[in-house]
Formats: C-alpha cells, structure tokens, sequence
C-alpha cells in the first residue's frame, strides 16, 4: 500500500519547517508572514504529492467535524431509505458527511450506536428511536450535541421532531375504508408496541372507526415481532383469517403490507374483491402492481430536510435554542386494493 503524504514529507521535500507547510495548506500563510512565493512552492508540492489532509483531526482543531451521523430503525426498509438519502441531500448543501446506522430496533444497540457516533465526535445526531422515553435518550446525549429525532418522537420538552401526523393520516384511510362498506377490519401492526408512529397510527384509526359506530368486535389487532415479520405475518394473517374473516386489512407501515400481500397471493384472495388493503407508507411498487395499493404517503423529502435545517441551527446556536416539533400533513393515495365492496 502507498504510505499517505504526510506535512513531514512536504516539509522534508522543500527543506521548510512542518510548522510552516501547515501554516500555508491551512490558509494562514499570509497573516504569518510567508512570502508568496514559499506559499505557491508548498501548495505546488502538495499537489504533486497527493497530500490529502485528515479531516477528522483538522475537524477536532476547529471544534467540527463536519459530519452527523443518522440513525435508522431498519436501513432495508424503503422508507429509511429514502430519508437517508433526504439528508444525504439536504447535507450537501452544508458540505456535510453523513454516517448512516440500523438500530434494527434494537434498543441496545441504539445505545452503542449513539455511543460510537459521539466518540467520532459527529456534530449532530439525527435519529429515528427505538427508545421508549425521553430519559432514556437524555442520559445517553452529550451536553451540546445537538439531536433531532425523525419519524418517530418521544414524550420530550428537550428534544426537536420531525415527521409526519400520523394519527390523521390513519383517521383519514379509516373513514376511506368505511365510506366503501369495509366493515371487518384487521389492523397488522408490530413489535415493539411503544413506538409513536404505530401508537398514533393505530389511535387514529380506532378513533376512525369508532366515530363512524363501528363496535370493538369489529376489528382485530396484530401485533408481529420485528425480527422475521414476514414469516409471523403470514402465519398471523393465515389463523386471523379463517377465525374472524376479515373484509379489510390496514398494514401500518409498507413491510407489513408486502407480507400481506404475500399472504393473500399464497392463499389465492383475490385484492379488493375478497380483501381490501391499504398501507401506510408509500413505495414505488404500490403504484406497480396488477392490483394497485392504496397507501398514505408520508412526505419523505420534506421530513429529512427539515430535520437538517433544525439540527443545523443547534449546531450553529450560540446560545442554547427552545427545541421545536414538526408534524407535516400525509397524503392519502386512493387505489385499486381499497375500491367500494359490491357485494
């Protein structure tokens, strides 16, 4: 392997001090007195070298790093997915690095995650939590770290969220379903079941039901493990359905609905005519299908640059600022998966 250029080797190569070469390749050639020429000599053989200096350590000089790191419940998932790359956008535009982490939902893991991103010494966190309360995350936050939670939000006056309305997002999808006589409905859900984005979805969509007359029996909740969803969807689905014979199944996020609607092509139910489905989340695939899936779409581009644009007036407060929650309206996509019941 090629060994790196180092200032010693510029220093070395033009008989100069590394103390002068590391004045010069950091800008302060002039306001130290070094003649024009000795700055366009270092400057030129730090070209012909491929001196390539280490931002990490130039960072922890100036008390920066230019990097934040981001933490994700389920970097697989296609929504993540798109929020990684939302920051990695909107990150750009501050000459920003990003660091991306899956929790897995993993709430241990979360904690070694944070813990890792802190002694790189990132400038900021964006984080998608798998925590349970707010002090869970407070204890393990350096004092001065900005943080700014996405997707998910929990009960806090210290921390800044972004993400999505989820309980009206639901609500609206509930009176949809009603309105085209869906009226046995499974609501597919997963572990664990203290996350806000399933808690408020489901809030919603009871509350739905219910301000349409819809009674407690007329709806089932599943709640799957994260780890091998897929499978236990399908065994959950395959018990519900012969039990209860649903009409409608509301799959609260787009993993969920792919199970789903893995579960009816095994078992040949025909979508919507013996089942409707609708999913929250939106992915390309929804749109694709023989079958169209109906989904409430959660603004992706929106949530991660916002995010940035909070983290970033953390991290560039002089004083310490009140910490803000942003809620932005989904949209509701209405398809073929969720049309009006005939029978």
């Amino acid at each position: 392997m090629r060994k790196k250029t180092s200032l010693a080797d510029i220093a070395q190569s033009l008989d100069v001090s590394k103390t002068l070469v590391s004045m010069v390749l950091n800008g302060h050639g002039d306001s130290n007195g070094i003649s024009r020429e000795t700055q366009e000599r270092v400057l030129a053989k730090a070209k012909e070298l491929n001196y390539q200096p280490n931002m990490l350590a130039r960072g922890l000089r100036m008390g920066k790093t230019n990097t934040v790191g981001l933490i994700v419940s389920d970097i697989s998932n296609p929504f993540y997915a798109k929020i990684i790359r939302a920051v990695e956008d909107a990150l750009s535009a501050y000459s920003y690095n990003l660091i991306v982490c899956s929790s897995d939902e993993n709430k241990k893991k979360e904690i070694e995650l944070i813990q890792m991103l802190e002694h790189k010494q990132v400038d900021g966190i964006i984080i998608s939590t798998s925590q349970a309360t707010e002090s869970e995350l407070i204890k393990l936050k350096q004092p001065g770290l900005p943080f700014v939670l996405v997707d998910r939000y929990v009960r806090s006056d210290n921390i800044p969220f972004v993400g999505t309305d989820n309980y009206h997002g639901a609500y609206a999808l509930a009176n949809h379903f009603l309105d085209n006589g869906y009226k046995k409905v499974v609501i597919l859900s997963h572990k664990p079941t203290h996350l806000s984005t399933l808690n408020d979805r489901k809030k919603g969509f009871l509350q739905g039901l219910s301000d349409r007359g819809l009674s407690d029996s007329e709806y089932r909740i599943i709640d799957v493990p994260f780890t091998n969803r897929h499978a236990h969807v399908i065994r959950e689905m395959q018990q519900l359905y012969d039990l209860f014979n649903p009409d409608s199944v509301f799959c609260l996020n787009n993993s969920l609905a792919i199970a789903c609607l893995d579960f009816c092509k095994q078992n040949n139910i025909s979508i919507p005519t013996q089942l409707g489905v609708a999913s929250y989340d939106e992915i390309d695939l929804f749109r694709l299908l023989p079958t169209t899936i109906t989904s409430v779409e959660q603004p992706v581009q929106k949530i991660g640059s916002k995010a940035v644009e909070i983290l970033f007036q953390h991290i560039n407060a002089q004083v310490p600022i009140p910490p803000v929650s942003y809620q932005i309206k989904p949209k509701l996509n209405i398809r073929e998966s969720s049309a009006k019941k005939t029978h």
